[in-house]
């Protein structure tokens, strides 16, 4: 079999944050990006603006602002009338805030943040595709752990890829 050579350039380019990184926050509370994470803002995003917010105060959540705006208007129709989506995005407001990754790589997680989180030191950073997490360090291999005895992650991953199939099978009919 032929091996495919990828030009590093083109690989760089990809879409998404992906993997696991351990970072630590300093003591002004900024946190500095992994490279990877630079290089998709870069190639694949108009600036470094970001939005940081929280679903359950265990973890920091923070979107790229164009991607979080996306979010916001496709649950925008339903504010007035869904009480559920009018309180995510009351909460998710209420413990969010725009902000941006500066020339060095790096962004500021307020104190209020870092204290209802408990992100202080060292930290994992996520990826999440078109998002990332940030979690202290302890918090995310005691998360991981959690999942792995679920169930046979195996298992699990099948089940998970199943649903996903699914639900983007029944989105393409509704499209046709």
């Amino acid at each position: 079999m032929k091996s495919h050579k990828v030009d590093k350039s083109q690989k760089e380019l990809l879409p998404g944050f992906r993997g696991r990184y351990e970072h630590t926050i300093d003591p002004k509370g900024r946190l500095a990006l992994p490279s990877r994470f630079r290089k998709v803002f870069e190639n694949h995003y108009t600036s470094a603006d970001i939005y940081l917010t929280t679903y359950d105060n265990e973890s920091l959540v923070i979107y790229p602002l164009e991607v979080w705006i996306r979010l916001e208007e496709s649950w925008t129709p339903f504010t007035p009338y869904d009480e559920d989506v009018d309180e995510a995005l009351f909460f998710t407001s209420y413990n969010g805030l725009e902000s941006n990754v500066d020339g060095a790589g790096r962004f500021l997680i307020p104190k209020l943040f870092r204290e209802e989180t408990g992100l202080n030191g060292d930290v994992t950073i996520i990826g999440k595709v078109n998002h990332f997490e940030v979690w202290d360090r302890e918090r995310a291999r005691e998360r991981f752990q959690s999942i792995l005895s679920k169930k046979n992650p195996r298992m699990r991953l099948a089940e998970i890829g199943a649903k996903i199939n699914r639900m983007g099978s029944r989105s393409g009919e509704q499209e046709s």
